[in-house]
């Protein structure tokens, strides 16, 4: 028995439904079911009964729950306990440059799983687009890029910086609401997004390179829009006019309240990755941040 199931089981419960679960786990329902299923073999009872409303917890199931949460707190406070024994105290400023995105989620849980270990560490993020993050690499104004790239822009980065994939085919996505064109399509090409408005999340004086890069071969879109600034992005959003295009890992299930999230069907090789310093290895900071950054990305690879 894993002490991540029971942590499954916890949120299942906690959400009432497995598929809203399965969403904030980034695991399919498929598995998730099976996951539950193998826990009430192994405790010899029903541990949940499935509705058309959602879930109801049995009474075992509720006893169950009530000797696990203890259980499962004192195993987290001696992970944490031994993992600050073990990982010594950096300290420092690491200035990191970072492609806007609507779906941030991902990197704010790093962000704090990363000040939690290591509070000695001050970390500043700006929002910036592929070449300019490369211009602050250059001048040494950044340490950490973590760029979203098609494969040919690889062949941009400087000899003297090292590029890392994180995640690889990484699917574009556009964003609205209650539009016609959301509506009426499960999934998109971008070809058929050339006839819509589209809204561009811009940065001052500085090109979207991600959206130049993605519409190169096929024509120009129709940019009815650039906004700075994320609040006002989404609340144009919210109201359907326009629709948004970025990036979301395929395992990540982005929930932004009233935008819908729906696929682009053109087989594009997105990479996320890091672009570091090679001398990066002699940085126990940058190091640090690296390593962190792998290990919450492998989830969703």
């Amino acid at each position: 028995m894993r002490t991540e199931h029971l942590q499954y089981l916890l949120e299942v419960i906690r959400c009432g439904s497995i598929n809203k679960a399965s969403q904030k786990l980034f695991l399919s329902q498929q598995q998730l079911s099976k996951i539950i299923s193998s826990l009430e073999e192994e405790f010899h009872t029903p541990i949940l009964v499935r509705t058309s409303k959602g879930i109801l917890v049995t009474p075992e199931g509720k006893l169950i729950v009530e000797k696990i949460c203890p259980l499962l707190d004192e195993i987290s406070a001696l992970q944490k306990d031994f993992s600050a024994k073990s990982t010594p105290n950096i300290e420092g400023t690491i200035c990191i440059y970072k492609e806007p995105s609507i779906v941030s989620d991902m990197f704010a849980q790093l962000i704090h799983e990363i000040l939690t270990i290591q509070p000695g560490i001050h970390i500043k993020v700006i929002e910036s687009y592929f070449c300019n993050t490369l211009l602050a690499l250059e001048k040494d104004e950044a340490q950490i890029g973590i760029v979203h790239l098609l494969e040919q822009q690889q062949a941009l980065i400087p000899d003297k910086f090292e590029f890392i994939p994180v995640l690889l085919r990484v699917p574009a996505v556009y964003a609205a609401t209650n539009s016609n064109f959301c509506r009426h399509h499960n999934s998109t090409s971008l070809k058929a997004l050339l006839n819509e408005p589209l809204i561009d999340y811009s940065i001052s004086n500085q090109d979207n390179d991600f959206l130049n890069s993605l519409f190169h071969a096929i024509g120009t879109p129709q940019i009815k829009s650039s906004i700075g600034n994320l609040n006002s992005l989404l609340d144009i959003l919210k109201e359907g006019n326009f629709l948004y295009i970025g990036s979301s890992p395929a395992k990540h299930h982005p929930v932004i309240p009233d935008i819908t999230v729906v696929p682009i069907r053109d087989k594009l090789p997105i990479i996320q990755g890091l672009i570091l310093p090679k001398e990066f290895e002699s940085n126990p900071l940058i190091q640090f941040f690296l390593q962190k950054y792998l290990n919450f990305f492998e989830k969703f690879r």
